[in-house]
């Protein structure tokens, strides 16, 4: 690879502030402005054999071919942290241009920055170099004394703060520091750094995990349309604990908390939607996507070694509650086919287990579960019921009862297909879930 030098910070003195560094955020924020700060920004993507320098890599990062991402992400990599030539210097300034790529709209630019991120985080943390990297992508220096993950979190959301933009904010470019807050906490995550390991101080993982949960609630109080890609993040923070729990006591401590003290107190306690029934059930103003982390949490209570607070105590899915949020379910045919909404995901993970014998690659065969993990009723009473009441009232509005006799359902074209995707889940057709992957349900007769 060769070797092509960014230069050094300290010689522009056209940089107001650390959070500017990149030109990439200038030039996404006024697409008919050129940079004239940092050439870097003007390369453009190698002919194919062509040897790539270390600029090119990001621009690279932004493609929207996910191949070229991976090895744009390979070679910046094996330039600045794995490579025989790699120094803390090259690594910070990758840092910086990844931090600032995840407030880029411009192509796969969010993508591509937030996978090489998580695994720049995953090399830096393993390889010990990572406080000094943080330290060395920051001309301003911290007050008091911080571990590397709170060092990392300021830093993250001091970036993706959408308030650091000068002059007037287009509403398109506060939407890319928010989902680029969103990519950067998943990328954290995903990372594997927040997992507790050896003597790592418990106290911090559980700080700094508290306000990324803090971080996404807010997210999802931002606007609707947020509502479930920041249910997502919850949901992939929380499960990235449950998922050691059975070798790991901290995490089933992490998890406790983080459910106990800031997911069910920030976005439980009060459903989304609105009733003029002052004396309605909780779980009937609740949202699809509230219903989804809900269900998510109620799915792993092996990560729980205390009953669950109020209102997860109780199951959300039973032959009761069904027809209460059977509403909310019914809305997210709006999301576009054939993906389905983050809670289908969800209830298909509450009601099946994976399958042991299970001999296809890249796939997870689920089958049922003999017990749910929350309430007293069976698989086949959740699935009557979601057939019931989801699916041939409120999608398909053959059926009129009264749950919903309050007025005549339009089976559109949109519920329709909702309705078709849901049955051919269940028939054993794979899909793709956004918790598990690619996914195949077996309910034995």
């Amino acid at each position: 690879m060769k070797r092509n030098r960014p230069q050094d910070d300290s010689d522009d003195g056209q940089e107001e502030a650390e959070m500017v560094v990149d030109d990439e955020e200038k030039a996404e924020r006024d697409a008919d402005e050129d940079s004239e700060d940092e050439e870097e920004d003007d390369v453009k993507a190698p002919a194919d054999g062509e040897e790539v320098t270390f600029l090119d890599t990001f621009y690279g990062l932004s493609s929207q071919n996910d191949r070229e991402r991976a090895q744009a992400a390979q070679a910046m990599l094996h330039y600045c942290l794995t490579g025989p030539d790699a120094n803390t210097k090259d690594a910070a300034y990758a840092f910086r241009r990844l931090l600032n790529g995840l407030c880029s709209g411009r192509a796969a630019a969010r993508q591509g920055n937030a996978s090489a991120l998580a695994t720049f985080l995953k090399i830096a943390a393993s390889e010990g170099t990572l406080r000094q990297i943080l330290e060395g992508s920051c001309n301003e220096r911290e007050d008091e004394v911080v571990s590397d993950l709170s060092f990392l979190r300021r830093r993250l959301l001091r970036t993706t703060d959408p308030k650091q933009i000068h002059g007037r904010r287009k509403s398109s470019e506060e939407r890319d520091y928010q989902f680029g807050r969103l990519f950067g906490i998943l990328s954290i995550v995903r990372s594997g750094i927040l997992a507790p390991k050896g003597k790592t101080n418990l106290e911090d993982i559980i700080e700094n995990s508290s306000e990324f949960v803090k971080a996404l609630a807010e997210l999802y109080r931002y606007k609707k349309w947020m509502r479930e890609p920041a249910a997502h993040a919850i949901g992939t923070l929380l499960n990235s604990f449950c998922e050691i729990c059975t070798e790991n006591n901290d995490a089933v401590k992490v998890v406790e908390h983080l459910v106990e003290h800031h997911v069910v107190r920030e976005l439980l306690l009060q459903g989304d939607s609105t009733s003029d029934d002052n004396d309605a059930p909780l779980f009937q103003t609740y949202s699809a996507e509230q219903v989804a982390i809900a269900v998510n949490i109620q799915s792993n209570t092996h990560c729980n070694k205390t009953s669950l607070p109020a209102p997860l105590d109780c199951s959300i899915l039973t032959k009761e509650t069904i027809p209460l949020i059977a509403p909310a379910l019914s809305e997210t045919s709006v999301v576009t086919q054939p993906r389905t909404h983050l809670v289908w995901d969800t209830i298909w993970l509450f009601i099946t287990d994976p399958d042991e014998r299970n001999t296809e690659k890249n796939v997870d065969i689920r089958k049922a579960r003999r017990r749910c993990p929350v309430g007293d009723d069976s698989v086949v009473d959740i699935l009557d019921g979601l057939m019931k009441h989801v699916i041939i009232e409120r999608l398909l509005g053959v059926e009129q009862t009264k749950s919903n006799s309050k007025g005549q359902i339009n089976a559109t074209h949109e519920r329709r297909a909702l309705a078709l995707c849901l049955v051919r889940n269940l028939v054993g057709v794979a899909f793709v879930s956004s918790v598990a992957g690619r996914t195949k349900l077996q309910f034995e007769p």
